[in-house]
């Protein structure tokens, strides 16, 4: 569990420490936000500004699609 620093910081320190919490949380960053009392706007805009990625975390719905890889050895028609 992160610890997040308390006392005077900037809004850059502030919300730096939140986003590197955040990324360590098991949730979406929405989930995350809620739990802490956060505007997901500010987090999202914040998040941008400072450079962290932008990959959603998500956590894995069924779809009822499977995943096919094609091997790009194997030739697509036969001649």
């Amino acid at each position: 569990n992160m610890e997040l620093p308390s006392g005077q910081l900037s809004s850059k320190e502030f919300w730096r420490a939140h986003i590197k919490a955040a990324e360590a949380f098991d949730g979406t960053d929405k989930e995350y936000c809620v739990r802490h009392g956060l505007n997901l706007g500010s987090f999202s805009g914040y998040k941008n500004k400072l450079g962290f990625s932008r990959r959603r975390k998500t956590t894995k719905k069924p779809t009822g699609f499977s995943e096919v890889r094609i091997s790009p050895e194997e030739p697509m028609f036969q001649s």
